[in-house]
């Protein structure tokens, strides 16, 4: 029995053949995380919103790993915590507080786009677009 591998860094994600929509879906993940993890919201009342970033940040870090491995469990919990996002996002309004800063305009419009609805539906998109290369090994083989 041949045991799947999970790696830090596939080496093959540098290839021409590597599917785009894998190598994407991966740094669009990590850079959602890494703009949650960098994001301080010095406002009374938010650690509910300060949590929220930290265990997302994690998440979506470790998805985006899995992504580039073109794990299936990658697929279905960036599906799911994108989801869990826009949710948050339409329901609780949590990135109302970011408004509140007008010195620093154009990271508020970063992290909006980034790390918003604009994100989120773009990670939707590219794993559904990238669905046939998740579960696979790489090299990537056409013909299976």
């Amino acid at each position: 029995m041949q045991q799947m591998q999970f790696k830090l860094r596939p080496e093959g994600r540098l290839n021409k053949d590597f599917p785009w929509q894998i190598f994407a879906t991966g740094w669009v993940a990590i850079a959602k995380a890494v703009a949650w993890m960098f994001s301080e919201i010095a406002i009374p009342g938010t650690e509910l919103i300060l949590a929220q970033y930290l265990v997302f940040s994690v998440i979506f870090i470790i998805l985006g790993i899995g992504a580039w491995n073109m794990k299936k469990w990658a697929q279905i919990g960036l599906i799911v915590f994108s989801v869990a996002d826009l949710f948050l996002f339409f329901f609780f309004n949590y990135y109302a507080v970011l408004q509140l800063a007008p010195e620093s305009l154009v990271f508020t419009q970063f992290f909006m786009l980034l790390s918003g609805p604009v994100g989120d539906l773009a990670l939707i998109f590219l794993v559904l677009s990238a669905s046939r290369y998740f579960g696979k090994s790489y090299p990537f083989d056409p013909a299976r």
